[in-house]
């Protein structure tokens, strides 16, 4: 979702409904941002992609999928106990944890295990 005109500034917030994977690309001027995750089976791990110009900036929802989630942001803990850590910004809305002010490509990704 753009924020700004020509998402500049941008949303992700995927809606996972049951699907177990989604992905897509929507064109800017300043090449696409592309979205896609994936969650397994009882939901036992969740994984989201976004990749996007540098200069773009965006908040990134990942789902916890109805339980407290400690979460990976390209491999390093960003969430856990129900607050952000390691320096990232993040919030708790609704059922969604936002990361906040994000550039450029990055996984976050949680796991049961």
């Amino acid at each position: 979702t753009p924020s700004k005109d020509g998402y500049a500034e941008y949303g992700v917030y995927p809606k996972t409904v049951d699907l177990s994977w989604a992905q897509g690309a929507v064109p800017t001027p300043a090449g696409s941002i592309e979205v896609r995750w994936a969650r397994t089976d009882g939901d036992a791990s969740f994984a989201l992609t976004v990749i996007a110009p540098e200069r773009y900036v965006g908040d990134i929802a990942v789902p916890t999928l109805g339980a407290d989630r400690t979460i990976a942001v390209d491999g390093k803990i960003a969430w856990r106990k129900g607050a952000a850590v390691n320096g990232f910004a993040a919030e708790r809305s609704g059922a969604y944890i936002v990361f906040k002010g994000m550039r450029g490509g990055h996984t976050f990704a949680w796991a049961t295990r």
